[in-house]
């Protein structure tokens, strides 16, 4: 779909908020299609387009109604705008749009600051996301889960890390090897931590406005492993210099406001791995087997591989 396609499709949506002022302005083009809009009454938010052939609106609206009940519950996340008649979401000419607050921050890779600090606050902001979510009295979500089976299990929700075309034999062994030590590792877990989390809190889904991180992008959230939040937020930086530091700071951040989660602190670098393998095999059907991405999520799972079994 083109971009004046979709450009045209979020001002028609726009009337179900009351319509908008001027031309929406299209900033992303990731999983959804994000515009930034202003609304008839002056309110700026971000209309999504959710992606069209891989949504379900029952899912959406479930997202949509825990994230609504987390920032009443006053988590740093972007509020659900309802539509004039209450709703979460619309169709419009075959699209399913929503509407949520405007944050007016730059996403956590582009924001000034010690990165070690920064590690902090978000294991802090992780440890209060997790805590309130525990808190939240709602009707059974319909959620996925992100649970052994999904993640590492033998046909994973996001497709097998085998199939990376990226990988040679030597380094599918490794990999293999690796998952089959993590799946023990959990499987010896008499009671994981398990709740509604994120489960995609990579740096540009983190804002910053000086004072708080904002979450976004709630698209893949669901019920799982509290831990695999945490990996997610490290999984980028696993071949940087300082990553260590940084884990510890995320972990120390977490643990001021959960210290109940200490066990986590041995499970991390599992944690890690698992979200490794999940990528490398969630780009192999969205990017061709040429490009260079392949790669690069095969890299950032065997090197959390070395980390894990070396570890």
């Amino acid at each position: 779909m083109t971009a004046d396609r979709m450009t045209a499709i979020a001002k028609a949506a726009a009337v179900a908020w009351g319509g908008c002022r001027g031309t929406p302005r299209l900033v992303a083009q990731r999983e959804n299609t994000v515009f930034d809009l202003r609304l008839a009454d002056g309110t700026r938010v971000a209309l999504r387009l959710h992606r069209q052939g891989n949504v379900d609106p029952v899912a959406v609206g479930a997202e949509l109604a825990w994230t609504e009940a987390l920032a009443e519950a006053g988590v740093a996340c972007p509020a659900p705008r309802r539509t004039l008649a209450g709703e979460l979401a619309v169709d419009c000419q075959g699209q399913l749009v929503s509407a949520v607050a405007w944050i007016d921050a730059p996403p956590l890779s582009e924001a000034p600051g010690d990165p070690v600090q920064q590690h902090h606050r978000l294991g802090a902001t992780l440890a209060d996301l997790h805590s309130a979510a525990d808190r939240l009295r709602l009707c059974p979500v319909p959620r996925r889960t992100w649970k052994r089976d999904d993640l590492i299990g033998e046909v994973p929700r996001w497709g097998g890390h085998w199939l990376n075309p990226a990988l040679d034999d030597a380094e599918r062994t490794l990999l293999a090897e690796a998952r089959d030590a993590a799946r023990r590792q959990l499987a010896a877990v008499s009671h994981p931590d398990v709740g509604l989390i994120h489960a995609d809190t990579l740096r540009e889904n983190v804002l910053d406005d000086g004072a708080l991180l904002w979450l976004i992008d709630f698209d893949d959230s669901g019920f799982g492993y509290r831990g695999y939040d945490l990996a997610t937020a490290l999984i980028q930086q696993i071949d940087l210099p300082g990553w260590e530091r940084r884990a510890e700071a995320l972990l120390e951040g977490y643990l001021s406001r959960r210290p109940d989660a200490a066990p986590l602190r041995g499970d991390l670098a599992m944690f890690v791995l698992i979200r490794g393998l999940a990528t490398a095999g969630w780009i192999v059907d969205r990017a061709p087997h040429d490009d260079p991405r392949q790669r690069l999520y095969a890299e950032r799972a065997l090197a959390a591989a070395r980390l894990y079994l070396g570890g």
